[in-house]
């Protein structure tokens, strides 16, 4: 496989389509699905890797949730009310998410808790 986007990839919509599997991506994703999916990284396994090399270090918030960590529920509790006001904005795209949206996270949210 090449190591390099090639521009015959490109298709109208300004996607890059693999040429092995015929998924569409971005020309940030495409080469990184290649790597990944059809190349050397197929094996590549970066905490298995970290561990072996005695460099992974565990997340603080692993096993933690909003009902055993005070962290955990702080941070849940500003998320929800920042869906709940319709100020949550989808990463920094400046988008807020729909009403639509922000009903189907709360539910989800409520359907969690039951």
């Amino acid at each position: 496989m090449s190591t390099t986007v090639q521009e015959s990839w490109k298709k109208e919509n300004n996607k890059y389509q693999c040429p092995t599997c015929l998924k569409e991506f971005t020309k940030m994703g495409i080469m990184t699905h290649v790597w990944r999916v059809h190349g050397e990284g197929i094996s590549h396994k970066p905490i298995t890797v970290a561990i072996q090399k005695g460099t992974f270090v565990s997340p603080w918030n692993l096993g933690k949730t909003a009902e055993t960590d005070p962290r955990v529920k702080s941070q849940s509790e500003k998320m929800k009310q920042k869906i709940k006001n319709g100020s949550y904005k989808i990463w920094d795209t400046g988008k807020h998410l729909s009403e639509t949206h922000r009903k189907n996270i709360s539910d989800g949210m409520r359907r969690k808790q039951e």
